[in-house]
């Protein structure tokens, strides 16, 4: 698939005619209806549980150009729906695969676009959340882990939980450090809405990853490479990193690093809001307003000490492997 073409076939870039594959990972489970529900001719989807392709891009020429208001882009995250199931007749933009193809592939969704770079990719863990990483290449002020969690009605007349990140809204990001960590949200139709967060925090640490991965117990890892130092010699710099480490941290050398978000909030699964009837002492009826005890994650990588207020780029990541 020619990947500027569907970008520009999607009608939100103007792209340019070469763009690098930064990451690929794959929602191993999804509800393809989703694509459906936002756009009818990915019909050949509706009904269907499968993959979600997601594939992050970076444009390290003049940038992409929204056709609205003609914003600038340099990158950005895009998902396709994958049924495993011989293709029908190709039939653009729903269906890319040709006839009889072993399995079928729609056309991209846009997720998100940034004003920044992407080097590190994409990764998705077991919840089917996805972290986005994005660099600033022109001012170097930064870096961090984007986290877009699909956030659907869980229950009620209407529950839908479809894990696709489809929605008929893409976020667009211009900056690195989002008021209390929070960009926003795109949702549309009913029941399909999308978070994101500044997962990481915000530091010129994250400016040296490389690669991301997911783990167990939605586990987030990232490669690092060696922190800039310029007191190093010329043949070390060649291999390091472009950002140097904030103070508080100092040099670093190359690493692998992890990340967890398991603190901020509480489950509604264990107490949900409801009415209980209390048998003894009773028999009487209390209505529960407030939700469980069991700790679900914020959106954002916890400090590695809970007594320590965290610090991004500093003590919101354990050290996994070291290199020399």
């Amino acid at each position: 698939m020619n990947l500027p073409t569907l970008l520009n076939a999607f009608g939100s870039l103007t792209s340019d005619d070469q763009i690098v594959i930064t990451g690929l990972a794959v929602n191993p489970v999804s509800d393809l209806s989703a694509f459906y529900r936002v756009n009818g001719w990915f019909v050949a989807f509706d009904g269907l549980i499968g993959e979600s392709l997601l594939v992050s891009f970076w444009d390290t020429g003049g940038g992409l150009r929204l056709t609205v208001g003609n914003q600038l882009v340099r990158s950005g995250l895009l998902a396709f729906p994958i049924a495993d199931q011989p293709s029908p007749a190709k039939s653009p933009p729903g269906v890319q695969s040709a006839t009889g193809f072993p399995v079928a592939i729609g056309g991209a969704f846009g997720v998100v676009f940034s004003t920044f770079s992407n080097l590190a990719g994409v990764a998705v863990d077991d919840d089917g959340n996805a972290y986005y990483h994005q660099v600033d290449l022109t001012g170097f002020t930064g870096s961090n882990i984007v986290k877009i969690t699909s956030v659907d009605m869980p229950s009620g007349t209407n529950a839908n939980q479809d894990r696709s990140l489809a929605t008929s809204g893409i976020l667009t990001i211009t900056t690195l450090n989002p008021s209390d960590g929070f960009y926003g949200t795109t949702s549309g139709p009913a029941n399909q809405r999308n978070e994101f967060t500044n997962y990481s925090g915000t530091a010129t640490t994250f400016g040296n990853l490389t690669a991301l991965a997911s783990g167990p117990n939605n586990l987030l890892y990232a490669a690092v490479a060696c922190s800039h130092l310029a007191t190093d010699p010329p043949e070390v710099q060649k291999t390091a990193g472009i950002f140097s480490n904030p103070d508080e941290l100092g040099p670093t050398p190359s690493m692998i690093i992890s990340f967890s978000d398991n603190s901020g909030q509480t489950d509604v699964c264990s107490a949900p809001p409801g009415s209980y009837t209390i048998i003894e002492p009773g028999p009487i009826t209390i209505t529960v307003p407030f939700t469980g005890s069991l700790p679900i994650g914020d959106g954002r990588a916890d400090a590695i000490q809970s007594s320590l207020e965290t610090q991004p780029g500093v003590n919101n990541f354990r050290i996994f492997t070291l290199g020399s």
